[in-house]
């Protein structure tokens, strides 16, 4: 693979489709050198040191632009095997996709380029526990820019987003030079956001009357007028609306080239949606309203609207890769061209993006992402699901290398299936010297998976502080390695006075010291022993949100008010929060969270027992395997009136 980036590369007797507007396909070479395309022309004079691939009877395309996914490292041999050498993330856990999409990250393992947003921006209770999270314009302020800092390209919100706030992240963004992507956020008409100059909407919820029915007649047209007049761009997701309707069956193939947690969550989807479809009338309706739909879709890129084709993978049933092409079939199939719907997906994704000048089209000085199919696009797209060979920024990759990189995923994703059925060793921490009062373990699970285990340990050290110890491993996955959470919190008399945090993942490791100290609370941020800053507050946290045992338990323990503040993490970013939290005549602790509802119960000796919490679209169940309580009582629960929780406010115990 390296050797191709140091020589030059000829694409000999192919027809070259080169996405230019204007120009038609033609038999033409194409020399590549340093992963830029160097020249093409019909009459190419090749250098006799090119190393040439023969294209006799084949066609060249730009690689394919997937609009939107949420990036997995695990997921990127899945996109080059179907074509697409860009993948736009619409939002991600900060530490990681800032990682992934570093050059030296991307060039040390097969995979697309990644477009990178950072996270994305919503409100509270936010949609995904990775989301930013704003509430009003003063916190866009704080936060936009150093997610331009650090390296965003481009800013995504959800639909969820205080109003204010998002007008004031739109400027903000256009002030950074970037662009703003999202649905329409609730409380905003069609006509309010393009007058805001969006950039660019997803799904198609924007062509929807008041009552929530899709638009018809002269209010369509006139809606599609009023967008194809603004620069605004979409992302209409089609197949995300078509696969409520569609069962994959008793043994989908997908399944065996995803991580098991995928494939649990998928499973369980469908679960659900077979409920949905045995309802009387379901499909019909849902045929019917995903016609209107794709005929909605098929105007708007006759009218000339920016369309950016995108999967949402990996979102159920949307396999990584292969997902792309069904969208862009559900474009043919609403009778956009094929050769209109490969515009789409290549230079019309790529000026949607800002990035027409580096990626797109088949031109001298562009990104040399290729795509070398079998039959010719304009008569049909489905040969580009299975390229002949695919070049990746400047890296030929022929069939072979494609076959044998489907079969090792194949057999590692095999590995992890056998892997994940076992239980998580982990090592005790060095504790601090003192008495040891409590120690156990809790295993949390999701869709009928182990996916953490933690064990902690409660020390009154010699010093007088009570320090609560925990470490948390999350297993590892391709491409990402095991993730290690190990956290000291110390109070004295009752008080919260410091905390340490390690976030650990292979390379990568990300250090939070909190301490009370003249009056102040001071956090101090390192990576990778790279200091990152300082931030101050004149008040004491109660508490740290990090883990999955010890916060109830130390809400338990200590008498405190119906209100706690709480220190937790947005991606790697300490927030103050409120926890509100009451303790019903069951014995259970129900808490609002910044990030979604928490319940609990705890044991006389202190140690959790259950836990389920709701973050976002996520939920995890969290019991206790173990608890040992020594020399004593333990730490019990302090000694409350509990509320009476009525029927109608109790959430469902853990």
């Amino acid at each position: 693979m390296l050797l191709a980036l140091l020589q030059i590369i000829a694409f000999e007797g192919a027809t070259v489709h080169t996405q230019v507007p204007g120009e038609e396909p033609q038999i033409q070479t194409v020399l590549v050198e340093a992963g830029r395309i160097l020249a093409l022309g019909p009459d190419l004079e090749v250098p006799s040191e090119a190393l040439g691939i023969d294209g006799a009877g084949l066609h060249l395309v730009p690689g394919l632009i997937d609009g939107m996914v949420h990036h997995d490292l695990q997921h990127d041999p899945l996109y080059l095997l179907s074509g697409v050498t860009l993948a736009r993330d619409m939002g991600n856990d900060l530490g990681r996709i800032f990682m992934a999409a570093k050059q030296e990250v991307r060039d040390s393992m097969p995979g697309p380029e990644l477009f990178i947003c950072g996270a994305v921006f919503d409100g509270v209770p936010p949609a995904t526990t990775e989301s930013a999270v704003v509430r009003t314009a003063a916190e866009v302020d704080d936060k936009l820019p150093r997610m331009a800092e650090n390296g965003a390209e481009f800013i995504a919100f959800h639909l969820g987003i205080p109003v204010p706030a998002w007008k004031r992240l739109i400027e903000v963004a256009h002030g950074e030079g970037l662009t703003a992507w999202g649905p329409l956020p609730r409380g905003v008409s069609r006509s309010e956001a393009l007058a805001e100059g969006l950039d660019g909407l997803c799904y198609l919820e924007a062509f929807r009357d008041e009552s929530g029915g899709l638009l018809a007649g002269e209010d369509l047209d006139a809606a599609i007028a009023e967008f194809a007049a603004s620069d605004c761009a979409l992302t209409p997701l089609l197949r995300v609306y078509e696969y409520r309707t569609e069962d994959p069956g008793e043994d989908p193939p997908g399944l065996a080239l995803l991580a098991p947690y995928y494939g649990d969550w998928w499973l369980d989807d469908l679960a659900r949606r077979r409920t949905a479809m045995a309802e009387e009338g379901y499909l019909a309706r849902g045929a019917a309203e995903y016609a209107e739909l794709a005929a909605i879709v098929a105007k708007l890129s006759e009218a000339g609207v920016a369309l950016v084709p995108g999967s949402a993978a990996p979102n159920p049933w949307m396999l990584p890769g292969e997902a792309l092409h069904d969208e862009l079939a559900a474009f043919v199939a609403a009778g956009i061209t094929p050769t209109k719907t490969l515009y789409h997906a290549t230079f019309g994704a790529a000026e949607a993006l800002g990035l027409e000048a580096s990626r797109g089209s088949i031109r001298p000085g562009l990104v040399a992402d290729l795509l070398l199919a079998k039959e010719d696009p304009r008569v049909s797209l489905e040969s580009l699901r299975r390229p002949v060979g695919l070049m990746a920024r400047g890296v030929w990759l022929d069939a072979k290398y494609l076959d044998d990189l489907r079969s090792t995923l194949l057999e590692v994703q095999r590995e992890a299936h056998e892997k994940s059925r076992l239980p998580l060793d982990i090592e005790a921490p060095k504790l601090p010297e003192g008495t040891l009062v409590l120690h156990g373990r809790v295993e949390s699970s999701a869709l009928e998976r182990v996916v953490a285990a933690e064990e902690y340990w409660v020390v009154r050290c010699f010093d007088g502080s009570t320090a609560w110890c925990s470490r948390m491993l999350t297993p590892e996955g391709l491409g990402v390695a095991p993730t290690e959470h190990t956290l000291v919190q110390r109070f004295v008399d009752e008080e919260f006075q410091s905390f340490e945090l390690v976030v650990s993942s292979g390379d990568y490791q990300y250090r939070v010291e909190g301490l009370m100290i003249g009056g102040q609370f001071r956090i101090k941020r390192w990576m990778n022993d790279f200091y990152i800053d300082t931030n101050s507050s004149p008040r004491s946290p109660d508490f740290i949100d990090a883990g999955l045992a010890l916060p109830v338990m130390i809400l338990a323990h200590y008498p405190f008010k119906p209100t706690a503040h709480v220190v937790y993490f947005d991606n790697t970013e300490p927030a103050l929060a409120t926890w509100e939290w009451q303790l019903g005549d069951n014995g259970i602790y129900a808490v609002k969270t910044a990030r979604g509802p928490l319940v609990a119960t705890v044991e006389p000796n202190g140690a959790l027992d259950k836990l389920a919490r709701t973050e976002g679209n996520s939920a995890l169940r969290s019991s206790s395997v173990k608890a040992e309580s020594y020399g004593g009582p333990g730490l019990p629960p302090a000694k409350r009136k509990p509320l009476d929780v009525s029927a109608s406010d109790r959430q469902d115990d853990p």
